[in-house]
């Protein structure tokens, strides 16, 4: 009865379980969020900053990301979070250690 105030989540969430790839981005949660300690729920739930995000992330080098390489690739929007220190942060930090935890989770979240 309590599950009707939630909406569609509950079923979904027992799917989600069900599958592997995304039980793996649900298991990995905790650890994102507490290595990368940026505010990035929002950042990670927009799918155009998840773009971003994951642009700019073929663009790190030795556990930075190289600004010129990312404006050049990834366009206008790089701009503004290569000048941002949180988007950068999540740029360089979350999906690290996304790809520690599960390379499936990794590859679910960015595509």
């Amino acid at each position: 009865c309590a599950s009707k105030n939630f909406g569609p989540c509950p079923a979904k969430a027992w799917d989600c379980l069900g599958d592997a790839t995304c039980r793996s981005v649900v298991s990995c949660a905790p650890k994102v969020l507490g290595k990368c300690k940026a505010d990035i729920w929002k950042m990670m739930t927009d799918k155009k900053k998840r773009e971003i995000i994951m642009c700019m992330s073929n663009c790190e080098k030795h556990g930075k990301v190289d600004r010129w390489c990312a404006v050049r690739k990834c366009g206008k929007a790089a701009v503004k979070c290569v000048m941002d220190k949180t988007c950068l942060s999540v740029a360089t930090c979350v999906p690290k250690v996304l790809l520690s935890c599960s390379k499936a989770g990794f590859e679910c979240v960015f595509g």
